[in-house]
């Protein structure tokens, strides 16, 4: 009888992983990184709607 059992598949994970913060948040923190750099204003203005 062959004693391997193939590969071994994890369950579960160790540590929950989560959204620490909100899409709003993300979207505002890029934002204004993108201002710090210098982008043009009709592309911060399509930033914005989409």
């Amino acid at each position: 009888m062959d004693k391997r059992k193939g590969k071994s598949i994890k369950s579960a994970r160790g540590i929950e992983v989560g959204n620490a913060y909100k899409l709003d948040t993300l979207f505002e923190i890029s934002y204004r990184a993108k201002m710090a750099v210098g982008r043009a204003e009709n592309t911060l203005d399509s930033y914005r709607g989409n």
